[in-house]
């Protein structure tokens, strides 16, 4: 398939083990290194920032994100007020159970969907607008999710393709293991509106689908079908998480202060490695005086990247999930932006540490005792910080940053929507799934 736009054609592997490392590959036909299946790094040519002069996201990126979509830049403009921001505030009550006095905690919650990952979903859409032919005018974007990110990359294709009209043709599927809860099933069937989606129940080895998608969907571009699957940590995705670490800034300078240490939930190791990205871009352009740290958490017998780091390897293998995990969201088995995860770690500043369950819930349940209903995986960070001051790793001095993401599905908004039959789901298994993705897409 030919592509007008030069949009990250040629990107490098972040895996400096990699004998290609210094070998381009086309990103629009690959996603991953073709040699080693590392992720890509992060591009030059968009800069995290702040631009006081802007608002919505051309605030936060050098160049526009709208660049390369201008002629759907109205409606385009018109999702930002639907996407809007996260607000960041301080709570005494979550204050004081912490120990850390200067916390505050960036909600992502507030946001449409109740999690970050719409941000990464709309510039997942526009990049790929961005990157079509001249006269494609038809995408199909899917993801492989747990749930959040699922009824994100929903929601997102259905609204831009409500304001865009017939200027384009949107489509979604989503990949899901057969053990999502019936709550996050139903808030993606809702979160697709009329439109609708396909929904791929998936029974098996949840830690090799994402292999499996890429493949059926690299078949699909190779009959000139415009299908891609953007997951975890790619980067059309994560970019738009990136926004979250220049808001987390942006408002902490409007209160004439900055951030010491930020929070962050993990499982691919894709947010940990953006959020340095952005900070450290920050600092280059002075306007931060110090790069916060970034803490990556996990949970215990869930954390590939910390048990990895803690035994001195440069990868995170597989690992046996433990029993009687709790923040599901985040579970996994293997990161896959852990090697490039662990190469951050190993340069020193940032740091990793995970949290056990117990810590977890008692996090989740103080946070709803003051009205904040978030899910366990998004309560990790704040399970983290009172782990770090019990431990004394953060001064009390620090001004430190939680990220809670992930709303109980029951709390959104989208679950009051009455549930409609527009969406389809195909139950099939790790063996089946690409035949069915390729008959039924």
């Amino acid at each position: 398939m030919k592509h007008t736009s030069s949009l990250f054609q040629n990107v490098y592997c972040t895996n400096e083990s990699c004998p290609h490392n210094g070998e381009p590959f086309a990103l629009l036909t690959h996603q991953r290194c073709p040699k080693c299946n590392e992720p890509a790094q992060l591009p030059t040519d968009y800069t995290p920032t702040i631009q006081s002069q802007y608002e919505g996201l051309d605030r936060y990126f050098k160049p526009s994100l709208y660049t390369h979509t201008r002629n759907y830049t109205a409606a385009l403009r018109a999702f930002e007020t639907y996407l809007g921001t996260s607000q960041l505030y301080q709570n005494d009550e979550i204050s004081r159970w912490t120990q850390s006095p200067n916390l505050y905690l960036k909600d992502e919650t507030m946001l449409p969907t109740g999690s970050f990952k719409e941000r990464g979903s709309l510039t997942a859409v526009l990049f790929h607008m961005a990157s079509l032919a001249h006269k494609e005018k038809n995408l199909t974007l899917g993801t492989v999710s747990t749930g959040n990110m699922a009824i994100s990359t929903v929601w997102t294709v259905q609204k831009i393709q409500d304001l865009l009209g017939g200027a384009f043709h949107l489509n979604s599927f989503v990949v899901v293991s057969d053990s999502i809860t019936d709550k996050k099933l139903q808030l993606i069937q809702k979160a697709a509106g009329t439109k609708g989606t396909t929904i791929f129940k998936v029974k098996g080895n949840y830690a090799h689908i994402h292999d499996i998608v890429y493949a059926a969907c690299r078949q699909f571009r190779q009959k000139n079908k415009y299908v891609f699957a953007e997951l975890t940590d790619d980067i059309f995705r994560i970019i738009g998480y990136a926004t979250i670490f220049t808001e987390i800034v942006d408002q902490l300078l409007k209160l004439h202060t900055q951030p010491d240490v930020i929070v962050v939930p993990v499982a691919s190791g894709g947010l940990f490695r953006v959020a340095v990205w952005t900070v450290e871009a920050l600092y280059k352009q002075k306007l931060i005086t110090r790069i916060p740290k970034i803490v990556l958490v996990q949970e215990k017998g869930a954390d590939p990247i910390v048990q990895a780091y803690s035994d001195g390897k440069k990868s995170s293998a597989h690992i046996s999930l433990a029993s009687n995990l709790v923040a599901q969201a985040i579970d996994v088995s293997n990161s896959r932006s852990g090697t490039a995860s662990l190469a951050t770690l190993y340069k020193g500043h940032h740091i990793c540490i995970s949290v056990n369950s117990t810590d977890i819930r008692a996090a989740q349940k103080i946070l709803v005792s003051c009205d904040i209903f978030v899910e366990e995986a998004g309560a990790v960070s704040v399970a983290a910080v009172r782990t770090l001051m019990k431990k004394r790793i953060l001064s009390k001095s620090a001004v430190v940053v939680a990220l809670l993401s992930g709303k109980l599905p029951i709390k959104r908004d989208l679950f009051q929507i009455p549930l409609r039959n527009t969406s389809t789901i195909v139950s099939c298994s790790t063996k089946t799934l690409e035949k069915a993705l390729l008959q039924t897409l």
